[in-house]
């Protein structure tokens, strides 16, 4: 008994000597056939998959190498590379486009729908959209770029772009089911970019209802577009929303109820909307008065001839009397200095503006500009503006004002 429980004893240690021996020598094959495939050249991988023909990897490689000069070999290559890993998405996606090329529609659907069933991320989903794009089947292309866009991360742009080209209209929340409000805002972001005018105000108000601090930006931005585009009630929607749910320190504006938006400069101007609108003017520096409110223009005699230095949009009824009054001072400034409030009708044609000067007053003092809107006129810019006089130098000094109100008379 003893005699035979050495000879177990020996027999197992044998084998397992040659285990060892065989992981020891499959361990240095694999070693040599990565030091091959690292030059990642055609002859060393073609040495890499001699020594160690189980790594799919070096399959798709030397696939990636050949493909122009021998793409029958690279497609085979491919198919070796699926079979030694079936959970690679990235090789049926490959081969999938090989068979559209080729013609052999049938294979290349199946091979991205092994794709994507085996691995449920963007890439898949997105090769499937695209495949059903070309292919012009549009309830398939629908539900795939739906199933892409729960995945969406990057560039939603290239999604939303390729939708587009099916069906432009303002239903692509709807029709995606998008519930990222990220990938919301991102397509509002979109539609700005693209300069699609006529969808910005619906999909606006979807975003507002999301109600969330980060798309303030956007929205205001959408705010601005509308007013280039002269779509005024629009613009409007968009400022009253962001006010109602106070995303923005301003109340709401209606054409029936005549106003300035921040009057007394209370808040730091933004530029944006229907606030004042402040430009970066060499020569001119304008700072908040105080914490009560009022601005100052400070001019150092260095700033352009001539200039725009602030301005706001605002709603107005046509065929109306309003009246602008600004209390101010000056600090400085001589009388015909080239100072003047303006009034332009902005969304219809008309060849001339309302104007009137700003008188030099050192102890304050209230400017009334009156004016009337022409018939289809419904926003009006009101600017502060400057104009060297001639026969002067440019101006040094400063004016601070305190109140621009509006008020509609008659």
């Amino acid at each position: 008994m003893k005699l035979l429980g050495a000879i177990a004893f020996e027999l197992v240690r044998v084998g397992a000597l040659v285990g060892l021996a065989a992981a020891a020598a499959w361990s240095f094959r694999v070693a040599v056939s990565d030091h091959l495939a690292s030059e990642v050249t055609v002859n060393g991988l073609e040495q890499a998959i001699a020594w160690s023909p189980g790594q799919s990897l070096n399959y798709v490689r030397l696939s990636a190498l050949i493909t122009e000069t021998d793409p029958g070999k690279a497609e085979a290559l491919l198919q070796q590379a699926v079979v030694l890993n079936p959970m690679d998405s990235r090789s049926w996606i490959d081969l999938a486009l090989r068979h559209e090329m080729s013609g052999n529609l049938p294979a290349a659907e199946q091979e991205l729908l092994r794709a994507a069933t085996t691995d449920h991320q963007y890439l898949p989903r997105w090769s499937l959209t695209n495949f059903y794009f070309r292919r012009g089947d549009d309830a398939r292309f629908w539900l795939w770029a739906q199933r892409a866009s729960a995945m969406l991360y990057d560039n939603p742009k290239l999604l939303f772009r390729l939708c587009d080209a099916v069906a432009a209209d303002a239903n692509l929340i709807d029709r995606l089911g998008l519930r990222n409000p990220d990938v919301r805002a991102s397509y509002l972001s979109y539609l700005l970019a693209r300069n699609h005018g006529a969808l910005i105000p619906p999909v606006a108000q979807r975003i507002l209802i999301d109600n969330r601090e980060p798309d303030v930006p956007v929205l205001l931005a959408a705010c601005d577009r509308l007013l280039e585009l002269q779509a005024v009630g629009e613009a409007i929607g968009v400022w009253n929303g962001l006010s109602a749910a106070r995303r923005i320190p301003y109340g709401p504006l209606s054409p029936d109820v005549a106003g300035v938006t921040n009057s007394g400069f209370s808040s730091t101007p933004t530029s944006q909307g229907f606030d004042w609108r402040v430009p970066d003017i060499g020569g001119v520096n304008v700072v908040r008065e105080d914490a009560s409110g009022g601005i100052r223009l400070i001019f150092s005699g260095r700033q352009p001839e001539s200039c725009t230095l602030l301005s706001q949009f605002i709603p107005v009824r046509e065929n109306a009397h309003y009246e602008m009054e600004n209390l101010y001072n000056t600090s400085g400034i001589a009388d015909r200095s080239g100072l003047s409030w303006n009034i332009e009708y902005t969304d219809v044609r008309r060849s001339t503006n309302t104007t009137a000067e700003i008188p030099s007053v050192e102890k304050g003092n209230a400017l009334v500009l009156p004016f009337d809107t022409p018939t289809g006129c419904h926003l009006a810019r009101l600017s502060l503006a400057y104009q060297r006089a001639p026969g002067t130098t440019r101006i040094e000094g400063n004016i601070v004002l305190r109140q621009v109100r509006l008020r509609r008379a008659g």
